[in-house]
């Protein structure tokens, strides 16, 4: 039973992936085992050889079709928390990006507090002025919607305890990060650098990062619908209490004319938007969360287990 497990998601990036082996072999010798999943590539597939050539033990699962970045993730969590249910768990990107030098901060941070998770906040990212103001206002929008702080990504350390927490949870194969805020777990921040990607560009463009910041609020849609309904209430009640203000004014000859007609269909129509939201909201919410997706049948999705031992 090996102590530590990296779990890390692959796509069409091999060359990166090799050198993530050969840096996490000078950091821990022998010491790690490494589950990569193979997230469906098909120009350059990693291979079970590129764990013999660098010298590290692990497996290679490759799935049959390609099911995105954090499906792929859970998919290698569900693996461990089968096979490895004694193990700590570190989830790292194979770009390089995750820096493994990084996972015994980790690690000591996890062994110091005894919580159940320990996540990498980043501290500097080698990344262009787009991207930095774009998630400095998604970090506010995500505040202010969910009433939660969100710093982290996919770096992170997990007890067995928090992995079989997260197997529970839908959550994970929607937002891995928001998943672990939802959990409820203690969780503790440690500030990582960002590295510079191994080879090649990033896969995920402007649209893919949107998405992946709007699955992120989905996990926490009933705090949305209560403040969509709260803040939609307070602009419904001061509609209405304005509304006679425009009435009384036109009727004394205190107002120019159609400014009245204009000042109260303006308000009734903030009034009719605010009702509107509030149902919606409310319906939205009502929705069966048994419905919800609870993930891939291993048998169904994997197309191959490779294994690599020293």
């Amino acid at each position: 039973m090996h102590k530590l497990l990296i779990v890390t998601p692959v796509f069409e990036d091999r060359e990166s992936f090799l050198e993530l082996l050969k840096a996490i072999k000078a950091e821990f010798s022998d010491g790690a085992y490494v589950i990569a999943v193979e997230d469906g590539s098909l120009v350059s597939p990693v291979l079970i050889d590129d764990f013999k050539f660098a010298g590290v033990a692990g497996e290679l699962i490759s799935l049959k079709r390609n099911v995105g970045h954090q499906s792929a993730i859970a998919i290698g969590l569900q693996y461990a928390g089968l096979h490895f249910s004694e193990s700590t768990v570190v989830i790292l990107d194979s770009d390089g990006e995750d820096d493994p030098a990084s996972i015994r901060k980790l690690l000591h941070l996890m062994d110091e507090t005894g919580v159940a998770a320990v996540v990498a906040e980043r501290s500097k990212r080698n990344v262009s002025m787009q991207f930095e103001v774009f998630y400095f206002l998604y970090k506010i929008v995500f505040r202010v919607f969910t009433g939660r702080n969100i710093n982290f990504g996919n770096y992170m350390a997990l007890k067995p305890i928090a992995i079989q927490r997260l197997l529970s949870m839908h959550e994970l194969w929607v937002h891995i990060a928001g998943c672990l805020l939802c959990s409820k777990l203690p969780i503790k921040g440690i500030a990582v650098e960002r590295g510079a990607r191994y080879r090649g560009t990033s896969k995920m463009n402007f649209s893919s990062l949107v998405l992946h910041a709007l699955k992120g609020m989905s996990i926490f849609s009933n705090s949305i619908v209560v403040r969509v309904c709260v803040v939609s209430s307070l602009f419904a009640f001061f509609a209405l209490l304005l509304m006679p203000i425009p009435l009384v004014l036109k009727t004394l000859s205190l107002a120019s004319p159609g400014w009245s007609s204009t000042l109260f269909a303006a308000l009734l129509i903030i009034f009719m938007q605010s009702i509107l939201a509030i149902l919606l909201a409310v319906f939205f919410s009502s929705v069966d969360k048994h419905a919800k997706f609870n993930g891939y049948d291993l048998d169904s999705i994997i197309f191959s287990i490779d294994k690599f031992k020293l």
